[in-house]
């Protein structure tokens, strides 16, 4: 940034929002990130989030189409960039401002905002929003091994520690906030493997020991939320979005994948980190934490020993079958028309609100013996 663009953005003293939003138009990702940095550097208790999603269509266009049921809509497109757009949601009197940008990876976008997590317009107006989209705009989740990873390449291709902040973390039946001072990731992962616990989200400063500085400091979460607080942003978008958005991009086609196939043959697995079920009180659960979804049908077909329940996704009609009779394990029988949209949504509610896991490829013949066609 050169000295007279530099004094204009000092003589205007914008905040990140107020730049995004005045851009008239000329909005392109570049100057995205570029102020991102910029004003990480010159603002106090600066958070930038960016909330990796997947959708066939720009978000910016679903904004639009589906504004008249979403309270009070302002879209900007941008006229140098056409899948650039920047969002303004109102409902009452708080507003949310979303820049909307393509990601690295074709059908995944993401979503910035300068709300934190915890504030009154991402909770009441943002956060509502997506949960009405759930179905168009989908989230997805990177599975435990997947997070850890991600955390152990960074620190491994940079050359740098992560020094950990805070500690979100889920075990059997409860979960946990930790406050560090001065831990490191090792000791983190091997004091939740001791607890049988898993890691949900890390707030986090990556340090150049050779240096002694801080290179970038942020957070990441299982549910594919990264926040950015101050530093390096090349770093963080290198280390964290860039491979966060592949892995997203690849678990979306790993379903779709799955349902070109004919639905009976190829079902899909949730295999649960540790077992999760057995009895009628998990397999309710199980059904409650479904049903709790916007727009979703939960039929019960039979609860134990064995569960069958069945779901129709009112937003685009998909219909799928829920089986298990293994305590690690939940068999998804997409129906004929079911989207990868709405299994993933499915999928994604059992992550968050019921316990840990990742997608497989079932094994027929298991499959078939879960649901009574099978020898055992």
């Amino acid at each position: 940034m050169d000295g007279q663009t530099s004094f204009e953005h000092q003589s205007r003293a914008c905040t990140f929002t107020a730049e995004v939003l005045g851009s008239e138009g000329a909005l392109t990702s570049s100057f995205v990130y570029e102020m991102a940095s910029f004003y990480s550097e010159r603002t106090s208790r600066y958070s930038l989030q960016f909330l990796l999603k997947q959708c066939a269509d720009n978000p910016a266009s679903v904004f639009e189409r589906y504004g008249s049921i979403l309270g009070v809509v302002d879209v900007r497109h941008s006229t140098a960039d056409k899948e650039v757009a920047v969002v303004s949601l109102s409902r009452q009197d708080l507003t949310c401002h979303v820049a909307v940008l393509p990601s690295s990876q074709p059908g995944i976008w993401e979503l910035i905002t300068e709300s934190k997590a915890s504030s009154a317009e991402y909770q009441r107006v943002l956060s509502p929003v997506l949960d009405r989209l759930g179905s168009v705009i989908v989230g997805g989740w990177m599975s435990s091994k997947q997070l850890n990873g991600l955390l152990q390449d960074m620190e491994k291709s940079t050359s740098c520690r992560i020094k950990p902040s805070r500690v979100a973390s889920k075990g059997r039946g409860r979960s946990s906030v930790d406050w560090l001072d001065a831990s490191s990731l090792g000791l983190v992962l091997s004091e939740l493997e001791q607890r049988r616990s898993t890691l949900k989200s890390l707030a986090f400063t990556l340090v150049d020991p050779t240096r002694g500085r801080e290179v970038v400091k942020g957070s990441v979460t299982k549910l594919n939320r990264v926040s950015y607080k101050s530093g390096s942003f090349f770093a963080l978008r290198k280390y964290l979005i860039d491979p966060m958005t592949l892995m997203l991009a690849q678990q979306t086609h790993s379903i779709e994948s799955e349902l070109s196939e004919s639905p009976f043959e190829k079902p899909i697995v949730f295999a649960f980190d540790a077992p999760q079920l057995g009895d009628r009180t998990s397999h309710e659960r199980l059904l409650e934490t479904v049903a709790s979804l916007p727009r979703v049908a939960v039929s019960a077909f039979h609860m134990n020993p064995y569960m069958h329940v069945s779901v129709v996704d009112y937003d685009d009609g998909s219909t799928m079958d829920l089986f298990s009779n293994d305590a690690s394990s939940v068999v998804f029988v997409p129906g004929p028309r079911c989207s990868s949209s709405a299994v993933l949504r499915v999928s994604s509610q059992l992550y968050s609100e019921f316990a840990s896991g990742k997608l497989e490829r079932a094994v027929h013949d298991a499959f078939a013996g879960a649901i009574g066609f099978g020898d055992s």
